[in-house]
């Protein structure tokens, strides 16, 4: 699935439209029911910022490629995922999705990266933050 502005759908015929905005409800429910999400967000735009798609799918215990140059693409590395940050090259993505479907690569790392987000991404660490005596 794609949102309909990435024009995915149209210039390949393997992806599904869904519109760019999702309510809560049917955002919460494709993310349940992906197996890997894609961040293809340019090095530029997303040097710095960070993205909470990719955080939530994290979350979500989710499959997570990202592009190179990105603050998602650091924080797969520091989790020792570099395999699953991708250059521009399409082709290096859809390798890396037909080895994902055909159980070819090792997706393990990603248990601890959701544990330890989970830690960091709690009621309890927001609390600690901001509201320390």
């Amino acid at each position: 699935m794609a949102a309909e502005s990435s024009g995915l759908n149209s210039a390949t015929g393997h992806f599904q439209a869904v519109p760019d905005y999702l309510e809560r409800e049917r955002y919460a429910r494709q993310m349940l029911m992906s197996d890997v999400i894609l961040t293809p967000y340019t090095a530029h735009a997303y040097t710095m910022n960070s993205s909470g798609i990719f955080v939530e799918a994290i979350c979500a215990g989710k499959v997570v490629l990202s592009l190179e140059g990105t603050w998602m693409a650091r924080e797969l590395n520091k989790y020792g995922l570099k395999e699953f940050v991708l250059s521009l090259n399409i082709d290096q993505w859809l390798t890396m999705l037909i080895n994902l479907s055909e159980g070819n690569t090792d997706i393990q790392g990603f248990s601890e990266m959701r544990r330890k987000y989970l830690d960091f991404h709690s009621e309890k660490t927001f609390n600690d933050l901001f509201f320390r005596d």
